[in-house]
């Protein structure tokens, strides 16, 4: 069990307006105060008070002010204060204010943190291939957050930029795609680049965008394929081949684009096979063999060979691709080609008659 942090906000001066947003232990918040109103719009001081009596003044126009895991900035074209808080913590649990003071006027926005319990998901680190697709998932406690939206964003300084979010139009950019699921949403990744790797947060949001939270971090890393082969066997034939592995124990086969979610057809810790494919694994030269008997057309796709992760904040560990290229009966079948040398130093022609 983690705590979940309640963050109860008086979003308008005076107490005239508030909403609730929960927030996990180590994630953040961003919330904003809007100024009061009064004639002028202009304030001699703006203070953000935190739940240690310590207060966080900015004195000039838009000067930001960070302050351990607070960050404060005023937007004066906006009328409105901006506070972040991260990495938060049960002692953040207290009132916030936000005062804006004048000579003549001082007006008070409360921001109160409470607690409750419930299930929180740890921080992930999750492995991505180089050309690849990788899907990310972001689920949430069951009937929470119902009212809210649902965000997908990339840390980029102090601030999240905001990628994909539910209840918007399109769930879709130029490389990232959002599906909903039950608990929440999948956000996939094609063709991965370096420039994907990074720090994500999954969070929730008001509609009307006065308030944000982090509630899962997910820190991605982008890594090179260790051995990517392609092979062409024809309809009927056999194929063999075999990927070589380092320290791990728990290796497995999947079939499917996306390695983070391809379903597993074999694995050499229950000596399973099927009717047509199996394994065998030589532990003196770490080398994994998986043959697939009488190759058909639907044996077409992209085969992966990895190890299964027992650290459930880590993705599984993939080191061999596979692009198997079928050809039928009435075609002549194209020779073998191996796109990178083998990890183990092998020709890379073992391929099935």
């Amino acid at each position: 069990m983690r705590s979940f942090l309640l963050l109860v906000l008086s979003l308008m001066t005076g107490g005239e307006a508030s909403a609730q947003v929960e927030g996990c232990a180590d994630g953040w918040v961003d919330f904003t105060c809007p100024y009061p109103k009064n004639k002028d719009g202009q304030y001699e001081s703006l203070s953000v008070v935190n739940p240690t009596k310590k207060s966080l003044k900015i004195t000039k126009k838009d000067e930001d002010e960070i302050r351990d895991r607070v960050h404060v900035a005023r937007d004066t074209d906006n009328k409105k204060v901006r506070v972040i808080i991260k990495q938060l913590r049960q002692e953040d649990i207290d009132e916030w204010k936000c005062e804006f003071g004048s000579s003549t006027n001082q007006h008070k926005g409360l921001q109160e943190l409470e607690t409750d319990e419930d299930e929180c998901q740890k921080p992930f680190h999750q492995a991505a291939y180089k050309t690849a697709k990788t899907t990310i998932a972001c689920e949430y406690p069951e009937n929470s957050y119902e009212s809210n939206v649902k965000f997908f964003c990339k840390e980029s300084g102090s601030i999240c930029k905001d990628i994909l979010a539910t209840q918007s139009s399109p769930l879709k950019n130029r490389m990232f795609t959002l599906t909903e699921s039950y608990r929440g949403f999948n956000v996939s990744i094609s063709k991965v680049s370096s420039q994907h790797k990074g720090v994500y947060w999954c969070g929730v949001k008001s509609k009307d965008g006065s308030y944000q939270a982090g509630l899962r971090q997910i820190r991605l890393t982008v890594e090179d394929i260790q051995a990517d082969f392609k092979r062409s066997p024809t309809v009927g034939h056999n194929l063999t081949y075999w990927c070589k592995y380092q320290e791990e124990s728990h290796i497995f086969i999947c079939k499917g684009e996306d390695p983070s979610i391809c379903p597993p057809l074999l694995n050499n810790s229950e000596q399973t096979s099927n009717e047509r494919f199996s394994m065998e694994e030589d532990k003196t030269k770490k080398n994994i063999t998986i043959t697939v008997r009488h190759v058909t057309m639907q044996d077409n796709g992209t085969y992966w060979c990895g190890a299964r992760s027992t650290d459930n904040t880590r993705s599984n560990t993939f080191f061999h691709r596979l692009s198997l290229i079928v050809v039928p009966l009435s075609t002549t079948a194209v020779s073998t080609t191996q796109s990178t040398p083998v990890a183990s130093g092998g020709s890379g022609k073992r391929a099935g008659k």
